[in-house]
């Protein structure tokens, strides 16, 4: 009896490890490889991140939202659209009156208005939520615009979302595009940074006519 069930306990141990290391040779053979280039293409694609980052912070070096707080944040009832404050305000009617809809989201009382067109890239337009007035911004951001509730800093295009992305809204070569700092600032735009560009002008949606 103890010659059988020690026979039978040895024959499961090889069948165990003859098991094993079939496994092991599937994983090495199959699973391995593909880790192994998941794991490289993965820490490349993270150097190349880093690389761009450090590219794009040399030719305009980022501002932090928190630098420029507001210090209060309107959530009272929006105004109603005024269409006589500015010839986007009747041009894009309904954007605006959905911005306004959706309360507060940039320098403590406005709203962001966004479109865009093919071809031309992503715009967008100002409206304060306490006076329903509308501004226009004569810029188009290649990927997105980044604001805050919070903040009168407004990006045209931040280091994380270029660096993020292989094409534009435009069709511009993503490497030549990099990040604008605006502050603002009495009912405008203050160019922060870089001082020696600017984003690529609004020749269609925010044109005077």
């Amino acid at each position: 009896m103890q010659i059988v069930l020690k026979n039978t306990a040895h024959f499961v141990w090889t069948i165990f490890l003859l098991s094993l290391s079939v496994y092991l040779v599937i994983l090495i053979t199959f699973e391995l490889p593909t880790y192994l280039i998941k794991y490289f293409k993965v820490n490349n694609l993270n150097s190349t991140k880093i690389s761009c980052i450090d590219t794009l912070s040399n030719k305009s070096k980022p501002i932090n939202f928190e630098k420029y707080l507001v210090g209060e944040i309107y959530s009272g009832e929006p105004a109603k659209l005024n269409e006589e404050s500015s010839f986007i305000a009747k041009r894009f009617r309904s954007y605006f009156t959905e911005a306004l809809e959706g309360g507060s989201n940039f320098a403590g009382h406005y709203a962001i208005a966004k479109w865009g067109f093919t071809g031309i890239g992503n715009e967008i337009g100002i409206v304060d939520v306490k006076t329903g007035k509308a501004y226009v911004f004569p810029y188009v951001a290649e990927i997105e615009f980044s604001y805050k509730k919070d903040s009168n800093l407004f990006i045209v295009d931040p280091i994380e979302s270029i660096c993020s992305n292989t094409g534009t809204a435009s069709g511009k070569d993503i490497s030549e595009v990099y990040p604008f700092y605006f502050l603002w600032e009495n009912e405008t735009f203050k160019l922060l940074n870089p001082q020696d560009g600017q984003p690529s002008i609004d020749t269609v949606g925010n044109l005077a006519p």
